[in-house]
């Protein structure tokens, strides 16, 4: 269990090290990729990292998802505690000669295996919903986001938009992120918090 929160604890380190040390911008993709020139092609291309930095919906999964890994972390340091002191008292009771027998004290010890084995599962479990949520969320964004493209694309009519993180050189000119950065930010609704309601009255 302690293997499996570390690695967790450790990609999120690094998920968040790497989005506060790349500068994911339009401007700088774009400075990044040379000047603009004129083409005739019908294709554009967009930032996926800037969509995820600058739309506001991708902003608020993030955060939803950052909440689910805090409390799957939390969950496991409250397992991890009560383990802890089951075995702390335990070891204090086998020193202070508080077993009356040999067999009282490996049931004891038993007891602490059968506890950390269960708690193994419930974090086990509790890790499998907090992924599949994550999942969910994460697919939700996605559908948002090329659902408004293909509705985006109806105008346009491009041949195709690509995505600049997948290709070698891509001409600055063809670049239609902030567009539909603006685009998908316009149409996102925030969800509206339900009113306070005043019991006493």
């Amino acid at each position: 269990m302690k293997k499996i929160a570390t690695l967790l604890l450790a990609g999120f380190a690094m998920l968040m090290t790497a989005c506060a040390s790349k500068d994911t911008t339009p401007a700088a993709a774009a400075a990044q990729q040379g000047e603009p020139f004129e083409s005739v092609t019908n294709v554009r291309y967009v930032w996926g990292d800037s969509i995820n930095q600058y739309y506001t919906f991708s902003q608020s999964t993030a955060l939803t998802n950052q909440q689910i890994q805090a409390e799957l972390v939390a969950y496991y340091n409250q397992l991890q505690n009560q383990l802890q002191a089951m075995q702390n008292q335990f070891q204090q009771k086998l020193q202070n000669n508080g077993f009356l027998t040999q067999t009282a004290a490996e049931a004891e010890a038993k007891k602490i295996q059968q506890t950390a084995s269960n708690y193994e599962s419930l974090y086990a479990k509790r890790e499998a919903e907090a992924m599949e949520k994550i999942s969910n969320n994460n697919k939700v964004l996605h559908d948002s986001i090329m659902n408004f493209i293909i509705l985006y694309n109806k105008e346009k009519k491009y041949d195709a938009i690509l995505y600049g993180e997948t290709s070698l050189y891509m001409n600055p000119a063809l670049d239609v992120t902030q567009e539909v950065i603006d685009g998908l930010n316009a149409r996102y609704k925030a969800p509206v918090a339900a009113p306070v309601t005043d019991d006493k009255k």
